[in-house]
């Protein structure tokens, strides 16, 4: 029984500090950098409390591959709107984080909003993402496909290209 604990101990300390690996900003400085450097943000909106929100940290954020993709080509944005004080200003408006959440149609937690390279908001998506299915909705993302008219379902079905049928 103490082996499994301990080898169940290691392998979520892996996937903890494969997930903290990560660069995670505040929305103020997160957006800054998505002007600056002109890439795409990824917005994890989380909560301590959240049992899926800690599954998405360890597998799907944790994940080698998501994790070398959102370090090279993305900023990662997270808020705990019952924990962070910060003043978020989005679109001319001030927000409290719960207020921004309420404003992105958060209704739970876990919650992945994602942002274009200028500071817009693309799409909110509910519930917890597999590493698999998130790493598609990233290349979907940085690809621009959205803006190019392709669905993320056409998208799926020509394995990872962009023209629109």
């Amino acid at each position: 029984m103490y082996m499994k604990t301990l080898i169940l101990f290691f392998f979520v300390l892996v996937s903890f500090v494969s997930a903290e690996g990560l660069k995670w900003l505040g929305f103020t400085d997160g957006t800054a950098k998505v002007k600056k450097q002109s890439k795409p943000a990824v917005i994890d909106c989380y909560t301590d409390w959240c049992g899926w929100c800690k599954k998405m940290d360890q597998t799907t954020y944790g994940d080698k591959k998501v994790g070398n993709l959102l370090s090279k080509s993305f900023v990662c944005i997270k808020i705990n709107p019952e924990t962070s004080k910060e003043k978020i200003a989005y679109d001319g408006k001030e927000f409290t984080t719960m207020q921004f959440m309420q404003a992105l149609g958060v209704q739970g937690f876990p919650a992945t909003a994602f942002m274009d390279k200028q500071g817009k908001l693309i799409t909110m998506l509910p519930g917890f993402i597999p590493a698999e299915t998130f790493y598609q909705i990233l290349t979907y993302i940085n690809d621009e496909c959205y803006s190019k008219g392709v669905s993320f379902e056409d998208y799926q079905k020509q394995t990872g290209g962009c023209k629109k049928k």
